[in-house]
């Protein structure tokens, strides 16, 4: 089935799937959106049979939660990004949580690392490795928490 370039996921919240809706890319990225997330693919994120994948674009995460590990491909990796904040994967698994009231973004890595950063300071940034956990409220900077 093809992904709509620009095209955005809505997962209900009352959805009868108990975790939400779970992806799996050409690349071997695994993705999957918490109940009552929203996703957006970027301009260039297209898939089909006859199509190969490549990331050209972001993931923007309009509300909620994903888990995303990332493919082991020769090409690009994913940046994903919220209103507020980027991140940049390196080869790992973690998830992204944004809160749009708040304007907090939390991402949390379980294997490899992510470069987080405001998404208008992308050099402002920080490395996350396995276990640790940042968070950007607003337009202030990117603090570790764990």
């Amino acid at each position: 089935r093809r992904l709509g370039a620009g095209g955005t996921l809505r997962v209900p919240r009352s959805s009868s799937i108990p975790r939400g809706v779970e992806l799996e890319l050409p690349d071997g990225t695994k993705l999957r959106i918490a109940r009552g997330g929203v996703l957006r693919f970027g301009e260039n994120c297209v898939t089909s049979r006859d199509e190969e994948w490549r990331w050209r674009d972001d993931l923007r995460v309009v509300l909620g939660r994903i888990w995303l590990t990332v493919g082991g491909g020769d090409g690009p990796e994913p940046r994903v990004a919220t209103e507020r904040a980027v991140a940049g994967p390196r080869g790992t698994a973690f998830s992204v949580a944004y809160h749009p009231k708040r304007e907090r973004t939390t991402i949390r890595v379980t294997a490899g690392k992510v470069h987080m950063a405001p998404i208008h300071r992308p050099k402002r940034g920080i490395v996350l490795r396995a276990g640790q956990t940042g968070v950007q409220r607003g337009s202030g900077p990117v603090r570790r928490v764990r």
